[in-house]
Order: C-alpha cells, then structure tokens, then sequence
C-alpha cells in the first residue's frame, strides 16, 4: 500500500511532459537586447509540426521602432554592375553610398541569380534595379518606414524617365520624359539618352557624357545611375560605362551644368514613387491565419513541407515590420523549419501577415556592432568573415535626422507639413525657404513634379522626396497612317506613313493573306516603315498591318491592292469580213511556178 502511495505522489510531483500532435513553439532560453531603436532578440526553442514531432530551433527576431526607416539594397561594382555581396557587405555599402544613413540590423531578402535577384527589386531611392517577378513569384511593396502597401505580381510600366538630384544633398530636382534610345531626332523641350550608341550621323550638339556608377540590363530593361557630368560638343562616344544625355531642355542643361546626378529607369506605375520592392517566395500567413502547404504556393510543396534555415518579414496588426531568422543544418543546435512552422513562430511574435523569403545558405542576420556589424544568428554556410553572397538585403536605417514630413494633395495645390523651420524645400528644382510649418505650393497637373526637403545644416541631405504625378492623365495622341505600294514586277512593297507625336509606335509588321507570309515592317526614317514581299498573286491581294504601341496596346490596318497581268494587244478589223492574209517568201514562189512550168512541157 505504501508503494502504491509512493507512486502515485511522485506522479503527481513530477511535471506532464505528454505533448498533443500540431504546431506549437515552447520557449527553451531566451536573451533580448536594444540599439539605436532596433530591439533584437535569440531565442533556443522546441518547435513542433503539425504531428507533434519536436526539433530544437535558434531563432532570431529583429524589431525597428518609429524612428528607423527599412528599405532594400544591392552591391554595384566600380564598373556599375550588380554583384552578389554577404549582408554584412551590402550594408557596409549602403552607408557608404548613402552618409545621410546609418544601417543598424538586416537580413537577406530575395532569391538570386549571379548579379541579380530572381524578382522585381526596387532598392532605396527607388532605383529599378529588376522590373520582373519570376512565373512562380511576386514582389511586395514598402513605404519608407517599413509598411505593406501592396503585393504585385506584374509590374506595369511607362515610358523611360530621367531624375535629375542635386551632388550635393541628393535632392530630387527635376523628372522628365526620355525619347527613345539612340535616337538622334531629339526635338526642342525633349531629352535623350544614348548607350553603346553607333551611327554614321552622330548628333554634335552640346551635351553631356557621364560615368556609369549603377547599371542592371535584365528583361530588355534598362537602369542606370549617371554622374560625374562632362558637357562636351563633338559627336557623340558612348562606350559600355560611359552614357551620353543630349537635351533641348534648357532647364536640363543647367542643371547638368551644375553636377546634378541622373536616375535612368521606366515609369513604374501603381507603385509609390518613395517606395521599396523586395521580391518574396510567398505568403505563409494572411489575415493571422497560418496557410496550408497546399495554399503556400511559391518554389513547391516539398520545399515547404522540409525543414531548412528560414528568413522571413512580417507584418503586425499595426502594419510595422519584423524580420526573423531561423537556423538550420546545425544538429543539436538548430535543425530548420518547415513553413508552416516558420509560420507559426512568426505568429508568436505577433506577426499577422508574413512572407517567407530566401533561405537555406542565405539566411543571414546583422546587428550593429561599434563601427561595424556582427552576426546575429548562426548561417549554416561560410564564415567567421564571409557568407553566402546574395543579391540584396532588408536593412533597418537610421536617418541622420528624422523628419516627420507629410502631404497634402488637393485640386491644384499641394501642402507640405514640417515638424520645424529647420528644412528647405525644392520644387523642380526652385528652392523655398518655408517661413510656417506648412508649406502650400501650387502645382501644375499636366507634368510631372519633384518635391524634396532637405535639412538646413552642415550636413545638408535630403529627408524628405516625392514626384507628384498629381490626378492628371495626359491623353495620348494615337498615330496616324497612310499606306501606299510600290509595284515593280515581281517585287512588292507596302509603305506604312505614320504621324507619332508621342512616338508609341514599338513593332509592326504585315501578313499577306493569300499566301500567309510574314514580313516585319522595317523603320526607313522616322514616320515611315516599309515590308517586301517577293512576289504576290494575280488578282486581289489582301495585306493586314499588325502594330504593337509602348502603352501595350495592339491594333490592325488593312490593304487591298489588285494586281492585273497585262495581255499582249491585237488590232481586230472592224469589218465582218475578215480576210486572211498569208505571208510566203518571193523565192518560195518562182519555185513554184518553175515547176508547173517543167510539168506541162513534159506533157
């Protein structure tokens, strides 16, 4: 009896380690610590999967307050070509191409290929760095303090625009539309580009050549940042780090003739122009509700079922951002998540809507540490020095100075807000000293407007940029054609006459629709292209003209041309008696007649 009572209390002293099967995170050690508005946290924990099954797990958590900003960043070669960098690396980059900003922690951000992210990747001062998501993929967008705005699939883009910035404080100055490429017909008030340019008739006017300090060439997309500006008057060179800018602009000039920097890229539309794109592997957790692998989407089921280093970012119920850490491949130590329990553990910290990012070798996370930075967690590939090397990465920074600056946008006016006097602001370039906290500054809804605020100190740098494309929707002037044949046996042109003011026109080409051949409608000169065809039927010959715009749009034309084959001409007697002449040769006569002669005197 005194054993049965024995047992029982040591049954009852002993704590219930039963475990029921499906997601749970039970806390092992936990250590947690501040810098400059970034809270950061280690956690040893047991994480379970949806059958219960244990595995130990070092996590890493980072959290930035509201005095940080969060954006991305990638690492460009003194030549301007994008090269994979650690974290460490790329924010060590950061700081030194943006003084104005301080990194204090980040993490690695998007899938990679050598010299560029698999997805779209807009990184801080809204550089384009890659404007397409990879099929199985999508991009999420973030203001400069870090918030979801949205998620795109498919960006939608313009046409090229230039960003003028001053040297000095990196204010936006001035945004204007960019003709074509290489194009040398550059008319007055417009602006041109050229880039491994070669023609027999280079333009001479003055302009101005750069040096090429940022450069991606993905999709049939082009990006780049120019400075250094030389203004020169002898025929256009350009070279694979040099860009030439020739304008009609008078305003451009000056403000190139003062050393201002250029930002090359297409129009992205429906994004934020302050804003951020980091490309992302897929939703794990929506609305606070964990997905299932099923739903998960992104690289393939098996990948999000197995357990491998995990980094994500996530969202609170207040929309603020946290960045989170899960080491892998490390036995005792941390073995890896699933993304359901990648997931879960996010939600744990209070995560509501979370995206799963690149992982395994990649998975790295920073701290700031004096001068430099140290690793957070424990990355199951490189080190101590160096580690995997990726395309981008999300940073927590610290501005220089903190402005709390807001708009306001209302029929013609906009209205700036300052939290001080201590700022000046630029509109297209036209410095304002504000006298009140809020600045009201008519604007012109038909172009585009460059606002940015810039402290007044010493260390003047911008604080503070927008482009205002206001509520105005210029009307796009369609072209207009005429067509015309030149028919010379057996050889057939179509001539394809066109008026293009807002030079929309990208492709065309024409089918001849009796035999179905296809012939790419080849540019003459501006406002004419022109297709031959080899040969073409008797009879009526029907053409249509297919045509492709820059907004997206397709459109048709249609020719008909009759083709006659001309009979040889015979003079046919008006009379009804018709006589038969037929021609003999003289000598073939007196033969003749010589041999009657013969006949009858035998006779």
């Amino acid at each position: 009896m005194k054993k049965i009572i024995l047992i029982v209390l040591l049954i009852l002293l002993t704590p219930l380690q039963l475990k029921a099967a499906g997601l749970d995170y039970v806390v092992i050690s936990e250590t947690s610590d501040s810098i400059e508005g970034v809270t950061y946290q280690n956690i040893s924990a047991n994480v379970y999967n949806d059958l219960g099954t244990e595995s130990i797990q070092n996590i890493s958590v980072i959290e930035g307050s509201d005095t940080l900003s969060l954006t991305t960043w990638s690492f460009f070669a003194p030549d301007g070509s994008l090269v994979n960098k650690d974290v460490r690396a790329l924010a060590r980059d950061f700081e030194l191409n943006n003084p104005g900003y301080e990194v204090i922690a980040g993490v690695n951000g998007d899938y990679f290929q050598t010299g560029q992210t698999i997805n779209a990747n807009m990184i801080f001062g809204s550089r384009l760095v890659k404007s397409i998501n990879h099929d199985k993929y999508f991009a999420i967008e973030l203001n400069p303090n870090g918030n979801l705005l949205n998620t795109h699939k498919k960006l939608t883009l313009g046409q090229y625009k230039a960003y003028f910035y001053h040297k000095d404080t990196n204010a936006l100055l001035k945004v204007v539309n960019l003709e074509t490429f290489n194009d040398s017909t550059i008319e007055d008030g417009q602006t041109g580009l050229f880039y491994n340019y070669d023609s027999i008739n280079k333009p001479n006017d003055k302009h101005f050549t750069f040096d090429i300090k940022m450069k991606t060439v993905t999709d049939n997309n082009f990006f780049f940042l120019l400075n250094q500006p030389e203004e020169k008057t002898q025929p256009i060179e350009t070279t694979a780090t040099k860009v030439s800018i020739l304008s009609k602009d008078e305003t451009v000039n000056t403000l190139l003739s003062l050393g201002a920097y250029v930002k090359v890229q297409k129009e992205v539309k429906f994004v934020n122009a302050a804003s951020t794109l980091l490309g992302v592997d897929s939703k794990i957790i929506e609305d606070g509700t964990i997905k299932a692998f099923t739903e998960i989407g992104g690289q393939s089921t098996s990948n999000n079922e197995s357990r491998h280093p995990r980094t994500g970012i996530g969202f609170d119920s207040n929309n603020k951002p946290i960045l989170i850490t899960v080491d892998g491949r490390q036995t005792g130590f941390s073995n890896g998540v699933n993304l359901r329990e990648l997931a879960y553990i996010m939600k744990e910290k209070g995560i509501v809507t979370g995206f799963n990012l690149d992982g395994g070798g990649s998975t790295q996370a920073i701290i700031k540490d004096g001068d430099d930075f140290k690793m957070l967690n424990s990355p199951s590939e490189g080190g101590p020095l160096t580690h995997r090397a990726v395309s981008n990465a999300v940073l927590f920074i610290k501005p220089v100075s903190k402005a709390n600056i807001t708009t306001t946008l209302s029929d013609d006016t906009l209205s700036i807000h300052l939290p001080s006097l201590a700022y000046n602001i630029y509109v297209n370039g036209n410095k304002i000293i504000p006298d009140s906290l809020t600045e009201t500054i008519e604007i012109d809804s038909k172009i585009d407007t460059a606002i940015s605020v810039t402290t007044d100190t010493l260390s003047s740098t911008s604080v503070f940029e927008d482009v205002i494309y206001a509520y105005y929707v210029k009307e796009t002037i369609l072209p207009t054609f005429s067509i015309e044949h030149n028919h010379i046996n057996p050889v057939f042109e179509l001539k394809v006459s066109f008026d293009d003011p807002d030079r929309l026109i990208d492709r065309m080409y024409v089918i001849h629709q009796e035999t179905g051949i296809q012939k790419v409608a080849l540019i003459q000169y501006a406002g004419l292209r022109k297709a031959t065809f080899d040969s073409i039927n008797e009879g009526i010959n029907h053409f249509t003209i297919y045509y492709e715009l820059s907004t997206g749009m397709k459109a048709e034309l249609s020719y008909e041309y009759t083709y006659t084959v001309e009979e040889p001409v015979v003079d046919v007697p008006s009379s009804s008696n018709i006589t038969l002449y037929i021609g003999i040769p003289l000598f073939t006569i007196f033969a003749i007649i010589g041999i009657i002669v013969i006949v009858r005197l035998k006779k």
